[in-house]
């Protein structure tokens, strides 16, 4: 699997991911995406991840690229950048074909209501397209996040997912802090 998220900033400090000491890095803001699908395929934490990283000027991550190798010799890899031309991309890539996703992570209200695609490329057979109508994904969130805490409704991700999520993005800057020595994700709480 190969995930990258880059996102072009303005440069001027006024955007909440470009304020110092904001604790808003690159792999938090937007590389999570990418990391959030790899987790949420697989339906588990890596085994182990390395990553590197370039700090900006806030201190934080400007850019990243990280490895997670999962159990049954799955990896994917990810690269992410704030200040970057904005472009996003998802790829699954197995032995009989891949899958592209473009412009997979389209919350932005440029994007809303145009469509949305992803390719199948099949060994022995012409890549197909498929479309379909982007939607305002934050707000299907947040109308998500609602139902489950006002009316008990399932949540559409689970809480042991999340953790997972997070426990990978954190063992990700352990190892970006220390030029990349591949660090395990653990879960501290296992409620």
């Amino acid at each position: 699997m190969y995930g990258n998220f880059d996102y072009q900033t303005n440069n001027n400090g006024g955007h909440l991911i470009e304020r110092e000491g904001s604790d808003n890095g690159a792999l938090w803001n937007i590389g999570c995406y990418p990391i959030s699908t790899m987790v949420a395929l697989m339906g588990k934490c890596p085994r182990q991840v390395s990553a590197i990283q370039q700090k900006g000027s806030s201190g934080e991550d400007s850019k990243l690229i990280g490895w997670l190798n999962f159990d049954d010799n799955v990896m994917g890899s990810i690269s992410t950048c704030l200040g970057c031309p904005t472009n996003t991309y998802f790829e699954i890539v197995g032995t009989k074909g891949r899958m592209k996703l473009h412009n997979d992570w389209c919350f932005h209200p440029d994007s809303w209501n145009k469509t949305n695609s992803f390719e199948l490329i099949m060994e022995g057979e012409p890549s197909k397209e498929v479309t379909v109508l982007s939607q305002d994904v934050f707000r299907q969130e947040i109308l998500s996040f609602e139902a489950t805490v006002l009316d008990g409704k399932a949540a559409v991700v689970s809480l042991a997912t999340s953790k997972n999520i997070v426990a990978t993005i954190e063992a990700m800057y352990k190892s970006a802090n220390v030029e990349g020595v591949p660090m395990e994700p653990t879960l501290t709480d296992q409620r």
